[in-house]
Formats: structure tokens, sequence, C-alpha cells
């Protein structure tokens, strides 16, 4: 699924209604949720080395975060945690062997691809997702028919590259 079909799944399969029934009813926030724009998958990551089967990764030293770092470690990796500008600099002297931060954009902008030649993509720990719009339940209601009724007859979903707020 990359990010147009969670993005269909999310506006025509009920995901949305799912979505704030989790905010709402399981996690107690008083908010309602409109999804801005679909994101790309973060990738495996940018290694040194290439990956050949799931045993390559036993004993790597991998820059990873959140709850993904979990995920790394049942597949053997070391799982180190470094600041985002931090992880490029220690792949280029062997102190990691690999890393992920984003999407491949943003890995770009800070140069992966001069300090690890193989990429990978998708990752295992984040195959899509979205940017977005976050409102105060109790202001949402307070407006108006009409408003909230234009609000959401918005051009739902945006494409990835723009925004319509």
């Amino acid at each position: 699924m990359d990010n147009l079909d969670f993005m269909a799944w999310v506006y025509l399969g009920g995901g949305l209604q799912l979505y704030n029934e989790l905010l709402q009813k399981e996690l107690k926030m008083n908010v309602v949720v409109f999804p801005a724009s679909g994101e790309t998958a973060e990738p495996q990551g940018w290694f040194k080395k290439p990956i050949k089967d799931i045993k390559t990764f036993k004993g790597l030293k991998f820059r990873a975060a959140g709850a993904a770092s979990e995920v790394f470690k049942v597949l053997g990796m070391s799982v180190v945690i470094l600041p985002g500008g931090e992880i490029v600099p220690a792949i280029q002297r062997g102190v990691i062997d690999a890393g992920e931060f984003s999407d491949p954009s943003a890995d770009m902008k800070m140069g992966f691809q001069d300090v690890a030649k193989y990429y990978y993509n998708p990752g295992v720990h984040q195959p899509t997702g979205f940017m977005e719009v976050v409102i105060n339940k109790n202001k949402w209601e307070a407006l108006t028919r009409t408003s909230r009724r234009s609000w959401k007859a918005r051009p739902w979903p945006p494409n990835s590259t723009s925004t319509p707020l």
C-alpha cells in the first residue's frame, strides 16, 4: 500500500472515522483530525554494504529511533540512537554501518547517498502516513454547519506536493 492507496482508505474506506474514534474515545483527546497530505514510505535505510538476505542485518550497527528500533533489534541489529545531524558523519567515520532518518528527499539533502551506496525502500517501520490538521473538537463544533461543510468539501485528499489550507 502506498500513500495514495492509504489516503483512499482513509477517505473512502472508513479510516478517518476509525482514526478520529481512536483519538477521541480511546486516547481521550478532544480533537477532530483531517489528514492534509500523504507521506511517502520511509526507507529501510542507507547501507554501506548490500543486504543479500535477512541474515545480513545481524550485527550491523544501525541508526534508528522510536518503535522502529525494536523491530530492527529483532532482526539482530545493534541499534544506535543519534540525532539527525550526526547520522551521515557517523556512517562516514564507520561508527555505524547504516542508518535511516526520513523520506528519500530529506535523506538526500543530508547527504546519505554520499556515504552509503545501498538504499532500500520501503522500510518495515513506516510504509506510509500523513500530515494532519488537528482542530479542537469544541471549536469545531462551535463552527456553523456551513463552515464545517465548507471545510469538509475542500479537495481531499490533496496530492503529495500540495496542502490546500
